[in-house]
C-alpha cells in the first residue's frame, strides 16, 4: 500500500534530494569587492575581478538524482519489504556520497576560488542530505516493523 508511513517518509526523500539539485548548497560572498562564489549542485560559479566563470560538476547533482530515483523506486516496491530494506541501504550510501561530495567541493574546491576573510553562508541544499538521511533511516525502521509484523502473523498460522 502506497499510503504507508514509510511510504511518505520515502517521498521526504525524493523532495529533499530533488530540492537540492536546484536550490544553492553554499555561498560566499565579498561585499566590497563584489565578488562572489556559489556551489550548486551542478556548478560552482565564481564572479571575480579576473570575470565570470562556471565549473561544472557532475557528483553532486548526479548523486542526488539516483538518490530520488532509488527512493521513488522503493516507493513502489511495497510488496517486497526486504528489497525496500536493501533499497533503503544503498540509498543511505548514495546519500552519504553526497554529503562527502558536498564537503569536498566547500572545502577544497569552493572556498579556495575566493581567498577574503568573508564569511561564508550555507544554502538550502546543505541541509537537504542530512533530512533524507533522517527520513530513509526512519522509514528503513517503519518497513523492519511491517516485516516483523508480517512475519509474526505467518507464525501463528
Amino acid at each position: 500500500m502506497i499510503q504507508r508511513m514509510q511510504s511518505i517518509l520515502l517521498a521526504g526523500v525524493v523532495i529533499s534530494m530533488i530540492t537540492l539539485m536546484f536550490v544553492p548548497i553554499w555561498n560566499k560572498k565579498n561585499i566590497e569587492t563584489k565578488e562572489s562564489v556559489t556551489l550548486t549542485a551542478f556548478a560552482i560559479k565564481s564572479e571575480l575581478k579576473t570575470g565570470t566563470t562556471e565549473k561544472p560538476l557532475v557528483l553532486i547533482g548526479g548523486l542526488a538524482f539516483a538518490a530520488a530515483c532509488i527512493a521513488g523506486y522503493s516507493i513502489l516496491q511495497f510488496k517486497k519489504r526486504t528489497l525496500q530494506l536493501l533499497l533503503g541501504i544503498v540509498n543511505s550510501l548514495i546519500i552519504m556520497g553526497v554529503l562527502g561530495s558536498m564537503w569536498y567541493c566547500v572545502q577544497f574546491e569552493a572556498s579556495t576560488m575566493l581567498t577574503s576573510n568573508v564569511s561564508a553562508k550555507f544554502g538550502l541544499g546543505f541541509f537537504m542530505p542530512a533530512v533524507a538521511m533522517i527520513l530513509n533511516m526512519i522509514s528503513s525502521r517503519f518497513i523492519r516493523r511491517d516485516e516483523k509484523l508480517v512475519n509474526s502473523a505467518d507464525r501463528l498460522r
